[in-house]
């Protein structure tokens, strides 16, 4: 229709009179381009919770001279408008005076699907602005994606107060007795009382913090560390950056310290292993052994000259097959993971049974040490060497609440936390025979702070309750 029309007016947008079941969106009056006609256009968006049937509106037009040219009514029929549908932007209106250059309207009569009738003679007193969207403040992702945690996918616009009306962040129009927006349920009072030009700001802090928290749960090496640190001291005095910081560098510190003990012990195991295993091939405990040996050697000789060979156990070696390397494992002759392996003189192997070899010292495996069990096999001795995989808890890394936030949830030692601790071997891992020092139970519209504790470490995690107190 607009390309056949040439626009000769523009009514005020957003007109709205209180307790009116309607407001006025947009208006216009226009002249067709060949016949000359004159026709306005009225667009209205019901904001009442009834459905609308017909409307009835008194429209007063003006010359050039604001002098009055005409006053028609009009009715829109068979409606079915529910709210915030918008209606008679495709109903032209004849206007018979083509001197109109302008006009005003008023709503006489709104008819309710349900038979009801609001009257009224009252022109429109007063407007509001068309909303103005929320990338006016910030274009970041960051920002977006605090906004839509916050308040919802729909949140999309700078929310408005006015005296009949307020807009809601979702663009809704929402009369000024409704606390609560009816179309995205967020709250009058929580996104008016919001200063969303900080909340940028903050939402993008929030965004680097995450990065920089990311960084340092995934963190294994001293890179690594030094990564989330950068991200953390761009962040100033945010949240606990510093402290995060400071156990990012004692990460470093335990990190350099392990590596350094690592190699110590790693050095140490190699000379004592040389030293225990040269003496193999020659080694007998006590000569009534040796003769023994000889005994039992010298039959596998003469047993086996018959066929032109000769059969020697020269050396055997040792190994662990098992995970099980925590704290308190026994290395000892009923510790079938301990393997043995004999070789012959011709070089074949076979493996030895429990009981044909000894552990005359059994050694108990202890945290963050490595230890060595010395294994016997008829006079000839080896060394077995174990790194012990239970490691002391350095500090808790993070702490996050997944279980429910509504008021009344009791937060205890059965409340669902990812704990994330650093044991001293430069490990993380996720803890889960954590203590709430103090239960808490979740209040309408608080925010709890509850003490956690690991293995004499504690960490102090708030939990805001997701319900908010009604009208």
């Amino acid at each position: 229709m607009a390309s056949n029309y040439e626009h000769l007016y523009y009514l005020e947008r957003n007109q709205y009179l209180e307790d009116c079941p309607v407001i006025i969106c947009a208006g216009a009056i226009l002249k067709h381009k060949e016949s000359g006609n004159i026709v306005a256009q009225i667009k209205f968006q019901n904001v009442d919770d009834k459905p609308i049937n017909a409307l009835k509106v008194k429209v007063r037009f003006y010359s050039p001279s604001k002098e009055q040219a005409g006053e028609q009514e009009y009715i829109y029929l068979d409606l079915d408008a529910k709210r915030d549908d918008e209606f008679g932007s495709k109903q032209p209106l004849m206007i018979e005076d083509d001197t109109a250059r302008s006009l005003d309207c008023t709503v006489v009569q709104v008819v309710f699907k349900d038979g009801t009738v609001w009257n009224n003679d009252r022109p429109f007193s007063g407007h509001f602005n068309q909303p103005q969207p929320l990338k006016v403040i910030s274009t970041e992702d960051s920002f977006f994606d605090a906004i839509k945690d916050r308040f919802g996918i729909e949140a999309k616009f700078i929310p408005q107060e006015y005296d009949s009306y307020w807009t809601c962040i979702c663009g809704a129009i929402n009369k000024s007795t409704e606390k609560v927006c009816h179309k995205c349920g967020n709250r009058l009072d929580g996104v008016l009382n919001i200063d969303y030009k900080n909340f940028a700001v903050t939402a993008e802090k929030d965004a680097i913090y995450e990065e920089a928290l990311g960084i340092e749960r995934n963190a294994k090496t001293e890179k690594d560390y030094l990564r989330a640190i950068d991200k953390y001291e761009s962040l100033k005095q945010w949240k606990d950056a510093e402290k995060r910081i400071e156990d990012c560098r004692s990460a470093i510190s335990v990190l350099r310290e392990n590596k350094l003990k690592a190699e110590q012990k790693r050095k140490q195991a190699i000379q004592e292993t040389k030293e225990k295993v040269k003496p193999i091939i020659f080694k007998r405990v006590i000569p009534v052994v040796i003769i023994i040996a000889v005994l039992l050697i010298t039959k596998v000789v003469l047993k086996n000259m018959a066929d032109n060979t000769i059969v020697q156990i020269n050396a055997y070696y040792v190994s662990y097959s098992s995970n099980d390397k925590a704290e308190g494992v026994e290395l000892s002759n009923d510790n079938y993971s301990i393997k043995v392996k004999a070789i012959k003189a011709n070089g074949d192997s076979f493996m030895l049974g429990p009981g044909e070899w000894s552990i005359e010292e059994p050694v108990t495996l202890e945290a963050d040490k490595i230890s060595i069990v010395r294994i016997s096999y008829k006079g000839l001795e080896t060394s077995l060497v174990v790194e012990c995989s239970t490691s002391a808890i350095v500090s808790i890394r993070s702490v996050e609440y997944r279980g429910s936030r509504e008021a009344g949830t009791v937060i205890d030692d059965n409340s669902d936390f990812s704990v994330i601790v650093l044991y001293k071997n430069g490990k993380e891992g996720v803890f889960r025979d954590y203590h709430i020092v103090t239960p808490v139970t979740l209040e309408t519209d608080t925010s709890s702070d509850v003490e956690i504790e690991v293995d004499k470490h504690k960490r102090t995690v708030t939990i805001e309750c997701s319900t908010k107190s009604s009208d």
